[in-house]
């Protein structure tokens, strides 16, 4: 995901005129796709974490990947975190990196790469680990409860609003239990550092892991573009995996 992700942020996409969100339900044969307003969210009811089909067979690795979902609690506190740090000026440097230029004037602007390459691959808050993996780093942010295997795999764009994707994926499980849903979101549960061989090992089963994410999360895969700055067709590929 991380690999995949980082190719995204460079492309240049036309703005589509009216499509805020698109979200895509895979369950079993069957595909919903409707538009996502966080105004009028869909009435979707809580999802119970599924069970590994065969563990056994399952890499170790593969096993820790798939599991990294975050729950809804997770989400809130991180949004609010990161707004926090943004108003505290924490992203507020003078430099470039990955063609993104600092500062951003506000908060709706800052783009999930900004979050990725300014805090979360900071050696400081993440070492060489996973986000989710961090908990005593990160203190009152989360604990290991919140972090399970997930039931949603959302797909995004590093060059869309953070805020956007926080606020879509809360507005679409608006009704789902804050404890008890997990969902699947890279720059959490992929290990972003490449600067150790463990580090590097593990970004490669993390990403490796894609497949077996997807067919894990029972519920679906929601699929969100922010339209000022990616066009939905450049998601297709999300469908098709």
């Amino acid at each position: 995901m991380a690999d995949r992700a980082d190719k995204e942020k460079g492309e240049n996409h036309t703005r589509p005129s009216s499509l805020s969100l698109f979200a895509f339900l895979m369950r079993s044969s069957s595909l919903y796709a409707g538009e996502i307003i966080a105004s009028d969210p869909k009435d979707v009811t809580r999802k119970e974490t599924q069970s590994l089909s065969d563990p056994d067979a399952t890499d170790s690795l593969l096993l820790a990947a798939v599991r990294n979902g975050v729950n809804l609690k997770f989400i809130k506190r991180m949004l609010a975190h990161v707004e926090k740090m943004f108003n505290d000026g924490y992203f507020n440097v003078e430099r470039k990196f990955e063609g993104t230029d600092l500062p951003v004037a506000k908060f709706e602007d800052l783009t999930t790469t900004h979050v990725v390459y300014q805090w979360v691959k900071d050696k400081s808050v993440t070492a060489d680990k996973r986000l989710v993996d961090c908990p005593d780093a990160l203190p009152g942010l989360f604990d290991c409860s919140d972090v399970g295997q997930p039931t949603y795999f959302i797909s995004h764009a590093w060059k869309g609003s953070f805020k956007k994707l926080m606020t879509e994926v809360l507005a679409f499980l608006t009704n789902a239990s804050e404890t008890n849903t997990y969902v699947w979101m890279d720059m959490w549960a992929v290990n972003q550092h490449d600067h150790t061989e463990e580090a590097q090992r593990q970004n490669k089963a993390d990403v490796g892991a894609f497949d077996d994410v997807v067919r894990i999360c029972k519920a679906g895969t929601v699929v969100v573009v922010d339209a000022k700055r990616c066009n939905p067709s450049s998601r297709l590929w999300c469908i098709f995996e």
